[in-house]
């Protein structure tokens, strides 16, 4: 999703909202917005809103994805926890936990460093501290109980299907904290040998801090809240075990994205002929093919403005792949690895290009970015196959630089 346009993303949702419906429809499941029943803090750590927090943070770090305080706990809990047996399951130390909040609230920004010496238990049960008292839930108020509604669909690849459309619809900022923590439950599957925590334990115990479940504790309601927390743990189950699937949009949306853009340029361009019938342009501002400028079939122009080597026109084979492109950018020779090494190359933060004085060259951040014709704009991976593309998409213009 993240290698898409704003304005592709748009569409996508659009898409994913009609297909989840759809999909819903065919097994007689319907969801209702969630109600908010906890008011949210304007200010602090604690029952703070994702985008409050992260707006706040991205004023000092402007690229930040995920708010700095849910980024450090699951940090964190990644890197101790998965060694530590019972992590998740074995609760921290209330008094810890309530003084290192107390720190958090008071002092964190003027102290990130602050959880770097706090107990991992502690820092797991401050995690889910963290995600239950959130003004809206980690899948959100609109969606939340759409996910639950998952474990009622009879097939897994429709359910796995329906992970993928929900993920897509979700804000960035949830998605991006939802894949954050997904990725860090996984270390800690990974290392079931030493931890004891086995997939249905995890997701038993992460279920009501991302579903909140809260009830008042009656018989009937407890029986109601039991099967609650299995229905969810079964689709955190699901979130774990495929979440390598649902982060990618489609190709059959990619592909409805384009047939839209073509649709609205064939409209503009019947438009733009009607306009010119009755308003003809003098022949001498018409455009003009400068010489040097064709390009052969099966030939596409690579432009790269960010580096020194601007330009260059690429002769595609059926092999040929976005990567492959890229490459063509790179410094690859001995003396420039001595150099680089040598401190000679400076690396830009901010272009993702080894930047000396003169010089500059396409780093591992660069990729080959699919621009206009039937797309918004979309980074590819390395692993594209370019000929197939360029039939798809004849028009597009090809850009090297930075991840989007």
């Amino acid at each position: 999703m993240d290698d898409i346009s704003a304005i592709d993303q748009t569409r996508v949702r659009a898409l994913a909202l009609l297909e989840i419906s759809a999909l819903f429809d065919l097994h007689a499941l319907s969801y209702g917005k969630r109600k908010i029943k906890r008011r949210a803090r304007e200010f602090g750590i604690f029952g703070v809103s994702l985008p409050v927090l992260l707006e706040h943070d991205q004023t000092l770090i402007s690229n930040q994805k995920v708010p700095i305080i849910f980024e450090k706990l699951v940090k964190m809990l990644g890197e101790k926890g998965p060694e530590v047996e019972g992590i998740l399951r074995i609760a921290g130390s209330a008094t810890r936990i309530k003084q290192t909040r107390k720190l958090l609230e008071d002092g964190f920004y003027e102290k990130t460093s602050l959880l770097e010496d706090v107990n991992v238990h502690d820092v797991g049960s401050l995690l889910k501290q963290f995600l239950r008292e959130l003004p809206a839930p980690l899948l959100t108020v609109d969606y939340v109980n759409a996910f639950a509604l998952v474990e009622a669909i009879p097939d897994i690849k429709q359910q796995i299907q329906a992970l993928n459309l929900l993920v897509l619809l979700l804000p960035d900022v949830y998605r991006n904290c939802l894949q954050l923590l997904l990725e860090c439950l996984q270390k800690i599957l990974d290392n079931e040998n030493n931890n004891r925590m086995s997939l249905s334990n995890i997701a038993m115990i992460m279920a009501p801090n991302l579903f909140m479940v809260h009830t008042k504790n009656s018989i009937k309601n407890r029986a109601n809240e039991i099967n609650m927390a299995a229905r969810t743990s079964m689709v955190i189950k699901l979130l774990i075990k495929y979440q390598n699937l649902l982060w990618t949009v489609p190709s059959v949306m990619i592909n409805q994205i384009r047939q839209q853009f073509e649709r609205e340029q064939r409209k503009k361009s019947k438009d733009k002929s009607i306009i010119n019938f009755f308003y003809k342009k003098d022949k001498g501002t018409v455009y003009k093919q400068m010489p040097g400028d064709e390009v052969d079939q099966g030939v596409i122009k690579v432009l790269a403005p960010e580096l020194s080597k601007a330009s260059t026109a690429v002769k595609l084979d059926r092999n040929t792949t976005a990567g492959d492109i890229v490459t063509k950018f790179r410094k690859k020779s001995i003396k420039a690895k001595k150099e680089r090494e040598s401190g000679f190359w400076k690396r830009d933060a901010m272009s993702g290009c080894y930047n000396p004085k003169i010089v500059v060259f396409a780093m591992e951040n660069t990729f080959l970015h699919e621009v206009g014709g039937n797309i918004g704009e979309r980074c590819l991976d390395n692993k594209t196959n370019m000929n197939a593309l360029y039939q798809v998409n004849p028009r597009a213009e090809w850009i090297i630089k930075n991840k989007l």
